[in-house]
């Protein structure tokens, strides 16, 4: 597994610890980091107080996402409301439901579903001036606002890691699934133009990538 959501919930292994059968590698599933990002978006705008968090609602990693946020929010004192989509088709409909609600805000789940799917969700946060944050960077080059995600390079260095010890000889279930350890932040200074929001400068210094 190269970037593995919830490989325990989607019934690849039984543990992270002990994988057992013939599989393993790396999750990028951090629950914390769910948190992150809320917290992310506060710092954007200090005056949130809704969020509208948007996922597939079909992943077991994002439904556990889903409930970190709730849990996060109320940590964080921001209303969290949840927008399920189960098809392409209903984008739309979530959008329209989440521009309905005039939140301060806009969570975008990780989950690879809705990768293709990033240019459309970006223009919507734009169309709708809502500030956004993303659990992958490239969502960031296709004009969305910023996000804290895991560092992709490095988790395929980590599986790689793990591939050569099955390849000397080691058992694939004998090797715990690790986790990512590296994160970056992307943010673009175009939409937050566009936004008319000022990146504060604390949010500038520990990004990684810029796009002017």
């Amino acid at each position: 597994m190269l970037v593995a959501d919830d490989p325990v919930g989607a019934g690849l292994v039984p543990s992270l610890t002990r994988p057992g059968g013939n599989m393993t590698g790396v999750s990028t599933f951090i629950p914390d980091l769910v948190g992150k990002r809320l917290q992310l978006l506060q710092e954007l705008v200090p005056k949130a107080s809704r969020v509208a968090v948007l996922g597939h609602g079909a992943d077991s990693a994002v439904g556990r996402a889903f409930l970190e946020a709730e849990r996060a929010g109320a940590v964080l004192r921001l209303a969290v409301a949840a927008y399920k989509v189960l098809e392409p088709t209903d984008l739309e409909s979530a959008f329209a439901a989440i521009a309905k609600s005039r939140p301060d805000g806009l969570l975008v789940l990780q989950n690879f579903w809705m990768f293709p799917h990033r240019a459309k969700v970006a223009e919507f946060a734009a169309r709708s001036g809502l500030p956004a944050v993303y659990g992958l960077k490239d969502y960031v080059t296709a004009g969305g606002l910023i996000a804290y995600a895991p560092d992709f390079l490095e988790t395929y260095g980590r599986a790689g890691s793990i591939a050569g010890k099955i390849l000397k000889g080691a058992r694939p279930g004998d090797i715990p699934v690790e986790r990512s350890t590296k994160f970056e932040m992307a943010v673009n200074l175009k939409t937050a133009r566009a936004l008319h929001l000022a990146i504060p400068q604390a949010v500038l210094l520990r990004a990684d990538h810029v796009v002017e």
